[in-house]
């Protein structure tokens, strides 16, 4: 439903060259998006064993662990991703027309 409706609103409001430049953007979004989910569902696993263990001590530091891989990642993610976008677009052959535009513009939607 993201998809759809950024492609309604770029589409309607920014104009084809918006549009396509979302397009272009859209796997890698949903890459990242995946990655994410997978890691957090990974470190959902470790709490909800020792939940079901009923050993809370250890629930409490597994979930601030968690909180904390999920912070350290998120940066990470956004550091890589603000250095390796333009790099990984090229590489994937994306028209040069495209690349002119500003690639932060699925973000704003």
């Amino acid at each position: 439903m993201y998809g759809v409706m950024d492609s309604v609103i770029v589409g309607n409001f920014l104009g084809d060259q918006a549009l396509a430049s979302v397009g272009a953007t859209t796997a890698i979004f949903e890459l990242i998006v995946g990655f994410a989910l997978g890691i957090g569902a990974g470190l959902s696993i470790i709490v909800a064993r020792y939940y079901g263990a009923r050993n809370y001590q250890m629930v409490k530091r597994a979930t601030a662990a968690s909180l904390i891989i999920g912070l350290i990642i998120s940066l990470m993610i956004m550091v890589i991703g603000h250095f390796g976008l333009k790099p990984l677009l090229k590489g994937l052959n994306t028209p040069a027309e495209i690349l002119t535009r500003p690639l932060t513009i699925s973000i704003l939607f």
